[in-house]
C-alpha cells in the first residue's frame, strides 16, 4: 500500500489532520487500480484451496472496506467544505469495486468449488457466495450492468437522503427570547441554548435571561416537548421535526423503493423483503410476523390503559383534550413525576459523563478481564471532544477505540452509532505482530459541556453509551483471527444487536447504577429513594414504547413486502396510527428522516431486528439478573460465559447456535415481556 495519500495510509489510526477533499479521487483511483489488478490475477490463477483465494480476497475486501468506511465516518461527524461532493462523485466507484467483485463468476466458481476446513472457513465460503448471489452472479451480462448501475443509484440516492436530513437541522433553529416560553424547561437546557445562541452571535445571552437557540436535535428538542408549558412552542417543534426532509426527500425515498423492488425481481425475489431475508437470522417472514403478533397481543391493552392515564392527567389539570402529538410527551413527563417524584433537572447532576464511563468501564473489565485505559491525545482525532481509549488484557493491548460522544447540529449526523474502523485478523497484521487489532469508533449524541457544567446525561443518554459500547466489544473482544468472520463481520443483521442491547440491561443493575449515579459536584451518591424511584419507573409505559417499534418494523416491513406504495407518507399514517393507538399528524412526513431504512441499507426490510435481537438479549441478559447482584464472581463466571459463546466468537458461528451455547436452549420472549412489565405470571 502507499502512505502518500493519508486516505491509503492502512495503519490502525488515519491521520484525520491531514485529510482533505482532494484526497478522496486519488484515492479512489488507487484502490480501483490495484483492486482490479488484484481480482483479475485471482480470476486467471483459479485458486484451489481456502488460503489461496480468501487470503488475497480478504485483502481488497479490507482495503476497499476501510478507504469507504473513513469517507463516510467523516461525511457522518464533521462539516469538511467539499467533503460531500467529493464523496459522493466517489462513492459510485467504490460500488462498482465490491460489485466486480461479488458478481465474477470464476471466483464464485471457485468458491463455489472449495471444501471448508472448520465451521470459520465454511461461514466465510457460504456468506461469499450468498452476497456473490444477491449481486447477480448468475444473470447474462447486461443484466449485471443493469445490476451495477442501478446498485450505484441507489447508493447516492441513500447518500444524499441523509445529506437532506442533515441540511435541514444545518439550517433550521428557532431563537426563543420569552422567558414565559421557556419556564418548567431544565436549567441544563437553558444553559445549552444560550451557549449557542451565544455561538450565533448573541453575545449577551445567558441561562438566566435568554435568548435560547434551539436545533433539530434531541439535546434541544426533546427537553421542549417534555417539559415547556408554552403549548404552541411544542407544537412547533413537534411540528418541525414531522417535516424533516419532507420537501426533498419524498422523491428519494420513492425512488429507493421502486430501485430496491426492481433488483429483487431481478435476482428472481417476490419482494425486497424476501431478499433482505435471504441473509438474516430469522427463518421466515411468518416467525417474524408471530412474533410481531405475540408483541403486540402482550401490548394493546397496556397500551391502551397508558393513553387513557394521559387524558385523565390533562383532563383533570384542566388541558384540552383529547391531546394532540405535542402534548403526549408533556403529560407522559408530569405523570412519571406524580406516579415516581422523578424530574431529569433532579438526575441529570447524578449522570456525568466522566462518572458513567467510570461505571460502564468497570462492568465491562469485572465481566470479561479486561482494562481500559484513557490515551488521549496519542492518535489523530477529527474534532477536540473525541476521546480515545486503549483495551488490555493484562498486559497486552488487545484492542482500542475512539468516543465522539457530543451532538453538533447540522455538521454531524444525528442518532448513535458504532464503526468498526479496523478488524482483527492475523492475514491483515502489520509487521512482527500475530494479529492486526480492532479498532472501533463510537459515536453518541448527547449534550456537551456548557461553560464549567460537565456534560450531563439523561438515563436514555446513559442507556445509548451502553448500548454503543456492546457493539463495540462485540467488534473489539472477537478471538476471531478470520477479518470475514471476526468481530460483527458476518453476523446475520437481525442477531447483531444483542450485544448491545445486552448491554443496556446494566443501566438498572443496581451496582452498577450506583457506582455511575454520583453528583457532579460533590461525588455524592444518588439518595437511595431517588435511586429506588428510577429503578420503579423502568417499565413506566413501556407498553406504549413497545408499541412505537412495533410501528416503524411494520412500517417497514409493509414498505418492502411487495409493490412499492403509491403513497409511502399515506402507509405510514395508517400503520402508526395503528400500532400508536393514536391518530398521527395530517401533515406527519417524519419517513421522510427515516435514516434507518433510507439512509443506508442495514435496516432496510429489517428493522424488526430491534425487536428480535431485543428477545435474544433481554433473554441473555436473565442469565446475569438471576444472580444476587452483589455476586461479583458469579457474574463474572457467566461473563466469562457469554464472551466465550457469542462475543468472542463473531460471525464465525450461526447466532442461534451461540445463543444455545450460552443459555442451553433457544429463547424465549418471557424475559422480554417479563423486563417489560407485560408477562402475565401463571
Amino acid at each position: 500500500m502507499t502512505t502518500e495519500n493519508p486516505l491509503l495510509d492502512w495503519t490502525s489510526y488515519p491521520d484525520f489532520s491531514a485529510i482533505k477533499p482532494e484526497h478522496i479521487a486519488p484515492a479512489v483511483d488507487w484502490l480501483l487500480s490495484w483492486g482490479e489488478s488484484e481480482v483479475a490475477a485471482l480470476e486467471a490463477a483459479q485458486p484451489t484451496t481456502f488460503e489461496a483465494l480468501i487470503r488475497p480476497l480478504e485483502r481488497i475486501i479490507d482495503a476497499r472496506s476501510r478507504l469507504g468506511s473513513l469517507m463516510r465516518h467523516l461525511f457522518q461527524v464533521v462539516d469538511i467544505p467539499g467533503w460531500k461532493e467529493a464523496y459522493n462523485a466517489a462513492l459510485p466507484r467504490l460500488i462498482s469495486m465490491g460489485t466486480r467483485i461479488d458478481q465474477s463468476p470464476a471466483l464464485y466458481a471457485a468458491m463455489k468449488s472449495i471444501t471448508p476446513a472448520d465451521e470459520a472457513e465454511r461461514r466465510i465460503l457460504s456468506g461469499r457466495i450468498l452476497d456473490a448471489e444477491l449481486s447477480g452472479v448468475a444473470l447474462e451480462a447486461d443484466e449485471r450492468a443493469a445490476f451495477l448501475a442501478v446498485e450505484q443509484e441507489l447508493g447516492g440516492l441513500m447518500t444524499q437522503f441523509t445529506s437532506n436530513v442533515l441540511e435541514k437541522q444545518k439550517t433550521w433553529s428557532h431563537t426563543i427570547t420569552d422567558p414565559a416560553s421557556v419556564a418548567g424547561l431544565p436549567a441544563s437546557w437553558r444553559a445549552l441554548t444560550a451557549q449557542r445562541a451565544r455561538d450565533a452571535g448573541e453575545e449577551g445571552a445567558s441561562a438566566e435571561s435568554g435568548p435560547w437557540r434551539i436545533a433539530l436535535d434531541y439535546g434541544s428538542i426533546s427537553p421542549v416537548l417534555s417539559h415547556s408549558t408554552d403549548r404552541a412552542l411544542r407544537e412547533r417543534c413537534r411540528r418541525e421535526l414531522a417535516r424533516s426532509g419532507a420537501g426533498t426527500n419524498l422523491p428519494i425515498l420513492k425512488r429507493i423503493l421502486a430501485l430496491r423492488a426492481e433488483q429483487s425481481a431481478r435476482l428472481g425475489f417476490d419482494s425486497y423483503l424476501s431478499l433482505s431475508l435471504a441473509d438474516k437470522m430469522a427463518p421466515s417472514l411468518e416467525h417474524i410476523e408471530a412474533l410481531l403478533a405475540q408483541l403486540t397481543v402482550a401490548s394493546t391493552e397496556p397500551a391502551l390503559k397508558e393513553a387513557a392515564e394521559l387524558e385523565s392527567l390533562a383532563a383533570v389539570s384542566g388541558h384540552p383534550t383529547p391531546l394532540q402529538p405535542w402534548d403526549r410527551g408533556f403529560w407522559a413527563e408530569r405523570l412519571r413525576e406524580q406516579r415516581f417524584g422523578l424530574r431529569d433537572e433532579e438526575l441529570r447532576p447524578y449522570f456525568p459523563l466522566d462518572q458513567v464511563l467510570k461505571a460502564l468501564f468497570f462492568r465491562a473489565e469485572s465481566l470479561f478481564d479486561i482494562r481500559i485505559e484513557a490515551d488521549d491525545g496519542a492518535v489523530s482525532i477529527w474534532h477536540a471532544d473525541v476521546r480515545f481509549f486503549r483495551i488490555f488484557r493484562g498486559e497486552e493491548e488487545i484492542a482500542s477505540f475512539y468516543l465522539d460522544a457530543y451532538a453538533r447540529p447540522g455538521t454531524k449526523r444525528g442518532g448513535a452509532w458504532m464503526n468498526g474502523f479496523v478488524g482483527r485478523s492475523s492475514a491483515l497484521a502489520q509487521p512482527g505482530e500475530a494479529s492486526r487489532r480492532p479498532v472501533a469508533v463510537l459515536v453518541c449524541n448527547q449534550s456537551p459541556p456548557v461553560d464549567d457544567i460537565p456534560s450531563l446525561m439523561t438515563f436514555r443518554n446513559v442507556e445509548t453509551l451502553f448500548h454503543e459500547f456492546g457493539h463495540g466489544l462485540h467488534h473489539m473482544l472477537t478471538e476471531v483471527s478470520e477479518s470475514l468472520v471476526s468481530g460483527i463481520s458476518g453476523v446475520e443483521w437481525d442477531a447483531v444487536e444483542l450485544p448491545s442491547m445486552w448491554m443496556e440491561g446494566w443501566c438498572t443493575h443496581r451496582p452498577t447504577l450506583s457506582m455511575m449515579a454520583r453528583h457532579y459536584e460533590t461525588g455524592a451518591p444518588m439518595p437511595e429513594a431517588l435511586l429506588e424511584q428510577l429503578l420503579a419507573a423502568d417499565t413506566f409505559r413501556a407498553a406504549s414504547k413497545l408499541r412505537a417499534q412495533l410501528g416503524w418494523a411494520t412500517m417497514d416491513l409493509r414498505l418492502h413486502g411487495g409493490p412499492p406504495p403509491a403513497d409511502p407518507i399515506a402507509l405510514q399514517h395508517e400503520v402508526l396510527s395503528a400500532c400508536w393507538l393514536n391518530p398521527t399528524l395530517p401533515d406527519d412526513r417524519w419517513l421522510c428522516a427515516f435514516n434507518h431504512i433510507f439512509g443506508g441499507s442495514s435496516y432496510a426490510a429489517a428493522y424488526y431486528s430491534y425487536l428480535w435481537a431485543e428477545v435474544l438479549a433481554t433473554d441473555a441478559y436473565a442469565a446475569f439478573s438471576a444472580l444476587d447482584p452483589d455476586d461479583a464472581e458469579g457474574l463474572t463466571a457467566v461473563g466469562q460465559r457469554f464472551w466465550t459463546e457469542v462475543l468472542s466468537v463473531g460471525g464465525s458461528r450461526h447466532p442461534m447456535e451461540n445463543f444455545a451455547a450460552f443459555r442451553g436452549r433457544e429463547p424465549s420472549t418471557d424475559a422480554l415481556l417479563r423486563t417489560k412489565g407485560l408477562l402475565t405470571e401463571q
